[in-house]
């Protein structure tokens, strides 16, 4: 299966306090669709770096969605255990989902990381922990006031009831994600906007989509 036109990520922001060039030139690299490339400079940029620092979990957001993009999901997932201390000891999605620490990253970057695991265990075909990823992205961002991450969840969590073929449920999610981004103005949310709406059309064409309520 596809990813179901998967979530973007955050950009990086001036409050991040980071003045690496690789780091700023490899979101550009990702933007255009260069993802090899922004995966070879944010390595080289995150070598120095301490694993404390703000931006060092949205980096390796990053780098898992590139790799998600050119295939490597295996790659990807390993990418998203480096946020686990005893990350050698993560072998499986279920390994992280149970390993990994809640406490020790933001509610947003916590609600960005399990939507992305969403997304890995959607395309494995793991509909279980996909579903329990998609729980805690959604616990998550509700517990913040961040608009846009939530209707990413809200549009990832429709895919996890698409696979679970309760049709209904799914639409109302990809009405939430339409509905939360027409009250803000923020530069990514036309992008996750038409995704959600595209999810939403398909679902609309599926008829009659209203048996699957229950």
């Amino acid at each position: 299966m596809d990813d179901w036109q998967s979530s973007p990520i955050l950009p990086f922001q001036a409050d991040l306090r980071t003045d690496s060039s690789d780091i700023k030139q490899g979101e550009r690299l990702f933007k255009k669709g260069h993802f090899k490339e922004a995966i070879q400079l944010w390595d080289t940029a995150m070598n120095p770096l301490d694993s404390d620092v703000p931006f060092y979990p949205l980096i390796l957001l990053y780098i898992s969605k590139a790799y998600q993009h050119i295939g490597k999901y295996y790659n990807g997932i390993s990418t998203l255990a480096r946020t686990i201390p005893d990350q050698e000891n993560v072998t499986s999605l279920n390994d992280f989902i149970q390993k990994y620490d809640l406490t020790n990253y933001p509610n947003s970057i916590n609600a960005l990381i399990f939507n992305q695991v969403s997304d890995f265990a959607l395309i494995h075909g793991d509909i279980q922990n996909a579903e329990k990823a998609i729980a805690i992205a959604l616990q998550q961002a509700q517990s913040k006031d961040n608009p846009y991450i939530l209707a990413c969840v809200y549009n990832n969590k429709g895919n996890v009831l698409i696979e679970k073929q309760r049709t209904y449920e799914a639409l109302i999610c990809y009405e939430n994600a339409i509905e939360i981004l027409k009250t803000i103005d923020a530069l990514p949310s036309w992008m996750i906007q038409s995704k959600a709406l595209l999810n939403w059309i398909r679902l609309n064409r599926r008829k009659p989509f209203y048996e699957n309520k229950n």
